[in-house]
């Protein structure tokens, strides 16, 4: 999860869990942590700064030549990326017919109750024609690849093609400045996108986010801090420094 204090801490069942010196009796005895960005270097912008930085970014592809979008994703994830993307655009999203297992997850399993309709049910399409943002795999959005896909797009009378990498991985490591992160220091909103021309085609370009549904450093310490579990489970190997960095004094490390 992306820990999000303004919701979270007004969430009914993780307050009575988070810690309180009236209420000993209800702490966590063992909370089991996703350490995959436990580095303290870290440090992404909320998911919503990112996407309106993207949002920004593809109207201003595609008002400069007809493009189309295409939107790196995993079996699950990414959700949020290309519906920003198509709601920007004015857009529905075209997925390969041939996905049936994604597209039975999108559609049945991802529902808010019982018997309502999927939000992503008015948006997908497995009409090309329909879309000009497009999933594709991860893989699908790397520098060759998108040259390959390019002659496509051109068939379909796109003269541009902008491929979306989302990941935390594509984190900056230098400090950013501007708008606000979790921890209070800012962020420039310009430097959340790394946008590159491929040097064969100018025609052909790639943006790198540092978009992740997985919690950075800043926000694995935060959420701990405020639950103050008696101990905590690593779920992804991690150095013992970085992880010594996300403990309060009072709280130790298991591994199991």
């Amino acid at each position: 999860m992306r820990y999000e204090p303004s919701r979270m801490r007004n969430d009914p069942i993780l307050s009575t869990i988070a810690a309180s010196q009236h209420e000993v009796s209800a702490r966590v005895h063992r909370l089991h942590v996703d350490t995959t960005y436990s580095d303290p270097r870290y440090d992404f912008a909320p998911q919503e700064v990112v996407l309106e930085a993207l949002r920004d970014a593809a109207q201003r592809e595609a008002a400069y030549a007809p493009t189309l979008f295409l939107c790196g994703t995993y079996f699950i994830g990414k959700e949020r990326v290309w519906v920003s993307l198509a709601h920007a655009l004015g857009t529905k999203v075209f997925i390969d017919p041939s996905w049936h297992r994604k597209r039975r997850v999108l559609l049945d399993c991802m529902c808010s109750a019982p018997g309502e309709a999927s939000p992503y049910a008015a948006l997908l399409s497995e009409r090309v024609q329909d879309s000009c943002v497009h999933l594709v795999h991860m893989a699908d959005v790397q520098p060759r690849q998108l040259l390959r896909a390019f002659r496509r797009a051109q068939q379909l009378g796109y003269r541009q093609l902008v491929g979306v990498m989302a990941t935390g991985w594509c984190h900056p490591s230098r400090p950013d400045t501007g708008t606000r992160r979790l921890d209070g220091l800012p962020v420039e909103k310009q430097a959340l996108l790394e946008r590159s021309v491929l040097p064969n085609n100018r025609s052909c370009v790639l943006y790198k986010l540092p978009y992740s549904e997985h919690s950075s450093f800043t926000e694995l310490k935060a959420f701990i801090d405020w639950i103050q579990p008696e101990r905590i489970v690593p779920t992804v190997s991690t150095r013992a420094a970085h992880l010594q960095r996300l403990l309060p004094k009072r709280v130790q490390c298991t591994d199991e």
